[in-house]
């Protein structure tokens, strides 16, 4: 008689995404970006710079010198990546159709969709949010002057109550890419604001100047 050893369950690589303009990436993203590694026990992130925004009127740099800039950024995380599929992929950038990309391409994947506290207020404005929602799992990343609560998603059940179960209260950065923006256009100094090397990309190449 032959005995067969039982497979182990293959263990699924929990991957979060946090998606965005990064015009430009700045510490507070590599701050929400360590929060969520940490408190929802993921093994990476990966920056995900849209090509056009759906939300947002702003002047954007290109994508090739987005993408530069956050490759700075996190070239001293090793658990960071930058992704450029949606740079690629072109036009507006969606959520729901950039996670039914990923899943299919890497099933081995479980997916960590990293957003702030603004974002889960809006939420039910995005596109088919409830396949979205299907595809992965929202994690929150709050910011000092936005409270969350019952009355800020506006979804319906079950999913007000998952949303609000996976919200991380230890981010206390405050940052803002427009603020920084501005600062740098009036010739101010945001040194605290940006990862050294990013800082340096900016200045070198005179970008919002």
């Amino acid at each position: 008689m032959k005995f067969f050893r039982k497979r182990k369950p293959v263990k699924k690589i929990k991957v979060g995404l946090l998606g965005g303009t990064f015009n430009p990436i700045h510490i507070g993203h590599l701050n929400i970006a360590e929060t969520a590694l940490l408190d929802f026990d993921l093994d990476k992130v990966i920056f995900l710079p849209c090509y056009i925004p759906p939300h947002k009127n702003d002047d954007v740099l290109p994508g090739k010198i987005r993408f530069e800039l956050i490759e700075a950024a996190i070239s001293k995380f090793k658990n960071f990546e930058v992704s450029d599929y949606e740079l690629k992929k072109g036009g507006v950038s969606y959520s729901v159709e950039t996670l039914k990309a990923f899943t299919q391409l890497h099933p081995e994947n479980e997916y960590y969709f990293i957003i702030g506290a603004d974002s889960l207020c809006e939420l039910h404005t995005w596109r088919d949010v409830y396949p979205l929602l299907e595809l992965c799992t929202f994690v929150t990343i709050t910011r000092p002057g936005y409270v969350v609560d019952e009355s800020t998603v506006k979804l319906k059940e079950p999913w007000k109550t998952k949303l609000l179960q996976n919200v991380s209260q230890n981010s206390m950065m405050n940052v803002a890419s427009s603020k920084i923006r501005e600062l740098l256009h009036n010739g101010d100094d945001v040194g605290c604001m940006l990862p050294p090397d990013v800082e340096s990309m900016i200045i070198d190449k005179k970008l919002y100047q």
